[in-house]
């Protein structure tokens, strides 16, 4: 998988090489379901209520899907600039890291985006800190920041990581 998205139930595997999405049972690691026909997805977030949140860098969408084999597809925003991996934040709202050095705030119910922090260097993986505060990967720059969401500040956590593409 190029994703991992893990709700409390269930698990998901994203495939971008198949446009599909694989969900299984977190408890028996059992196969529940693939769901297929995307558009490069990147990332899956299998929620509470039992629908599924996956961002297809090919659209630069962020769906939701919910139903009977999660046929119902709704799209919650879009206009996002290559989007790699998301969380679901404390606050409810889904943060989507984008290849443009971005790291937005979508509102679920509403889809209205606003922007966390700008310039980052090809911002990939992300994960939430117990004091609020975002770690992101940024891969060009080989290191993890810390991101305070209430200004934007950004504090250097590592750096000289081996991650990201090799340039040569």
């Amino acid at each position: 998988p190029g994703g991992v998205g893990i709700g409390g139930k269930l698990i998901a595997l994203v495939s971008w090489a198949y446009n599909s999405v694989q969900l299984l049972d977190r408890a028996t690691q059992q196969d529940i379901e693939t769901i297929r026909g995307f558009k490069v997805p990147n990332d899956a977030l299998p929620l509470d209520d039992g629908s599924l949140l996956v961002l297809e860098f090919g659209t630069g969408s962020l769906l939701r899907l919910s139903g009977e084999h999660f046929a119902e597809r709704k799209l919650v925003a879009q206009g996002l600039v290559g989007p790699n991996q998301m969380i679901l934040g404390r606050d409810g709202a889904v943060y989507v890291t984008e290849s443009n050095g971005r790291l937005s705030k979508i509102d679920l119910a509403s889809g209205a985006r606003s922007s966390v922090v700008e310039q980052l260097g090809m911002p990939e993986g992300l994960a939430q800190t117990p004091w609020g505060t975002f770690i992101v990967a940024e891969t060009a720059k080989q290191r993890l920041v810390e991101v305070d969401p209430k200004d934007g500040s950004l504090k250097t956590v590592a750096e000289n990581l081996p991650i990201g593409l090799n340039p040569n």
